[in-house]
């Protein structure tokens, strides 16, 4: 009995042992002519394209689309589609292919097949002015010959510019009921707000005046800040600090203390807020704003540390407000490549982050609010000079 178990139990092994054999030869030997034919039919298509022959490339276009219509999948992404119909001329099946344009768009059949999606780009960067041409003479409706400039001419530059920002909204103004709607809200890249952020650094001149002008010269201090324009506003985030000196005797009480401050002596001041406006002129050169001046500034003896908390001898510690002037002149402008091409659909990776130097100018009149003592009645002008640093549109 034991020895019938034993060969019942060979007898299993072995049977399984061939059909483990057979099904990894079964999978060896198998090949998807279906991936076969897209993987090479894609390096003809681009080879055609490199020859200038379209008839040829779009007849393998339309042959890999025959052959994978029983998958649930595509042979090319809806990008590559529309590359390879500007690339051939076909003019009205692209405009078909926009006004047809949804987000469930079907899986790419094979999607590690030979990769033709840079090399479509490329080929529409490097013949722009010629399909543009093309387009203008092919005798389209003008709605659709403007919507296809428009594209052709983005994949040119490689980035929304001032072209394509005028170009877009005028045809959004244009067409308001447009059959293309859903493409340009969810596909085409929109025109991003004029916007920007900068740093500054530099030296303000501060001048005091009424009788605070008695007891403390003008002096220049530093000044930073970090500002934000978002098309016609500007807001910013300022910092004047230094030291003044005190040109007039006075005696301070601070509690039972009795302290006699000298001519010659050091003061520190601190003047700190948000500044913001409209802009009057904002071009590719040069700013001009009103502004607001909303903050905070006080004058105080640099006699004690910081240790001495709540000993300090303060002249003022006050609200501050009051009106001013920006002005601000580019002295020039940085474009780094950014590979990745963030947020744009079918954008392969030359969009364009802009950066910029310039010079700084603002000059205002602060109004102090409160006065702890009367003898130090007054307010404080300026007027700045910096170099800023930023990121964005000018």
């Amino acid at each position: 009995m034991k020895t019938k178990i034993v060969l019942t139990l060979s007898f299993l092994s072995l049977i399984t042992s061939v059909l483990k054999a057979q099904i990894g030869n079964e999978i060896k030997s198998y090949v998807d002519s279906t991936e076969l034919y897209v993987n090479n039919g894609k390096k003809l298509l681009i080879k055609s394209l490199q020859n200038g022959n379209k008839e040829k490339a779009l007849d393998i276009y339309y042959y890999l689309q025959t052959i994978t219509i029983d998958k649930d999948c595509e042979p090319f992404t809806f990008n590559e589609e529309l590359f390879i119909l500007c690339l051939t001329s076909e003019y009205e099946k692209w405009l078909q292919q926009a006004r047809q344009y949804r987000h469930d768009i079907k899986a790419l059949c094979y999607p590690d097949a030979f990769d033709i999606h840079q090399r479509l780009f490329q080929q529409i960067a490097d013949n722009s002015d010629k399909i543009e041409q093309e387009i203008e003479k092919a005798g389209l409706d003008p709605e659709g010959t403007e919507l296809l400039t428009i594209f052709i001419h983005y994949i040119a530059v490689g980035q929304v510019n001032k072209r394509y920002a005028e170009e877009f909204k005028a045809f959004q103004e244009r067409y308001k009921d447009s059959d293309y709607d859903n493409f340009l809200k969810n596909y085409m890249p929109d025109v991003p707000l004029k916007a920007s952020m900068s740093y500054s650094a530099g030296a303000s001149y501060v001048q005091t005046t009424g009788y605070l002008k008695e007891y403390f010269s003008p002096n220049a201090v530093v000044n930073l800040s970090l500002d934000a324009e978002i098309r016609k506003v500007f807001v910013s985030l300022y910092l004047h600090g230094g030291g003044m000196q005190l040109n007039k005797p006075f005696v301070a009480y601070n509690g039972n203390n009795t302290m006699n401050f000298e001519s010659g002596e050091s003061f520190s001041y601190v003047d700190a807020g948000l500044m913001t406006g409209i802009f009057v002129i904002r071009n590719d050169r040069f700013h001009l704003a009103p502004l607001l001046t909303l903050g905070g500034s006080n004058i105080q003896s640099n006699r004690f540390d910081s240790s001495s908390e709540g000993e300090e001898v303060k002249v003022y510690n006050s609200f501050i407000c009051g009106p001013g002037i920006h002005t601000e002149l580019k002295i020039t402008e940085f474009e780094t490549k950014n590979r990745y091409g963030y947020g744009y659909p079918f954008y392969y990776g030359n969009t364009r982050i802009k950066s910029y130097l310039s010079l700084k100018l603002e000059a205002g009149y602060n109004f102090i609010t409160s006065h702890k003592n009367k003898i130090f009645k007054g307010n404080t002008a300026f007027i700045g000079l910096s170099l800023a640093y930023g990121i964005g549109d000018f």
